[in-house]
């Protein structure tokens, strides 16, 4: 049983199939409802085609329906103009006798007039479907394209619609006398709002200020927009290198006003920021690391900074740089080479000698004492 068309159904989803099943009167009915203009009087072939045309330029059916439409058309005039050059055939019947000096008759004449006419107009109707498909290839340039559901497990997607000026106000401020702890803060934010690690630097670069900002501006642009060398960049210009954090670590000291359990929790700090800084990641890093800085201690302060120049990581290159160096420079520590131990002044030398003067008898003799106000003795032995 056919269904009755219904123009509410096709309004919510409007297909090229629903308006195929259309009769004449439905497609004035459609037509009057989307405000397009056509001829009462017209066909129905002709009157579905104009009304595809117009439904595709609205944006209510896709360009590719106005193609199909259009085909559809074309194939049936074509079987119409076949129709008809089979009725002529068949009504003229068997060909009249010929008079071979007068050539074909009129009847073959106008059978072969009409044949030509319908390829004629099967050309042009040809053309015209080409002229449609490029129509409708225009159409579909203009139309913005469907938007895609963004995927949460993919980054392409994540960062095509992510706002960097909705999470600008989210980026803590910077502050240069905390400049490492900055980056672990700044780091945690970013993983647990899940921002694209493409845009980290430019996030960073919206608060940074100070000697951060100036080093910031001497990078190229593709160096500033990658985020591990900005990170590393600014560290080298506030110090925190190695070194830097070694030193803090071993001459980290317990102030007054502190517990045992926060002085213990920053030299652990201190500590961990000493490994990260040195890329230690297994027991055999940390045991290069504690050997080579045992090393440097036995050597001059001239091998340690050039070690520390060559930044080595290993006690076998330390030893190996700190011989070539000591051969090179081997004029200069022929005279003066003495000892480590040599150097490193006794507990007994730090503190200057106390010369402490007599006190002659004749002096005490004469002064008064503070307390009982009589001379020949002092408040010390004053025997009051």
């Amino acid at each position: 049983m056919k269904m009755e068309f219904s123009l509410d159904d096709f309004v919510l989803s409007p297909t090229l199939d629903k308006l195929e099943k259309c009769k004449k009167a439905d497609l004035l009915i459609v037509a009057n409802h989307f405000g397009v203009e056509v001829s009462y009087s017209a066909r129905k072939a002709d009157l579905k085609q104009t009304l595809c045309d117009q439904l595709v330029e609205k944006g209510v059916l896709s360009p590719a329906a106005a193609v199909k439409t259009a085909v559809d058309v074309a194939l049936g005039l074509d079987v119409t103009a076949a129709e008809v050059v089979g009725a002529s055939i068949s009504d003229a019947g068997p060909d009249p006798v010929s008079d071979p000096h007068k050539g074909m008759t009129t009847e073959d004449l106008r059978l072969t007039l009409r044949i030509k006419e319908v390829e004629t107009r099967k050309s042009e109707l040809e053309l015209q479907t080409m002229h449609l498909r490029v129509r409708a290839l225009e159409l579909e340039k203009r139309s913005p394209a469907p938007a895609a559901p963004m995927s949460l497990s993919t980054p392409s997607s994540v960062s095509a619609g992510f706002d960097i000026s909705k999470h600008i106000t989210l980026v803590p401020p910077f502050r240069e006398s905390e400049v490492d702890s900055y980056f672990t803060a700044f780091e945690r934010i970013a993983a647990a709002l899940n921002w694209p690690k493409d845009f980290w630097s430019l996030l960073l670069q919206c608060k940074l200020m100070g000697k951060a900002q100036e080093v910031c501006s001497s990078l190229s642009i593709e160096q500033s927009l990658d985020y591990e060398i900005l990170k590393k960049t600014v560290l080298q210009a506030y110090e925190l290198v190695p070194e830097a954090y070694r030193q803090k670590f071993r001459n980290f000291d317990k102030p007054a006003n502190q517990t045992f359990v926060e002085f213990a929790r920053d030299k652990t700090v201190l500590f961990d920021k000493w490994c990260h800084s040195s890329k230690v990641k297994s027991l055999e890093d940390l045991r290069e690391l504690i050997l080579l800085e045992e090393f440097k201690k036995c050597l001059p302060e001239r091998i340690v900074v050039y070690l520390n120049e060559q930044k080595v990581s290993s006690l076998t290159k330390a030893a190996l740089l700190a011989d070539e160096f000591i051969l090179t420079h081997k004029t200069v520590f022929t005279s003066s080479t003495r000892p480590a131990y040599q150097n490193v002044p006794s507990e007994r030398s730090k503190f200057p000698k106390v010369t402490r003067k007599s006190v002659s008898s004749s002096s005490t003799e004469t002064r008064e004492c503070f307390y009982c106000h009589e001379s020949g003795h002092l408040i010390a032995v004053c025997p009051v």
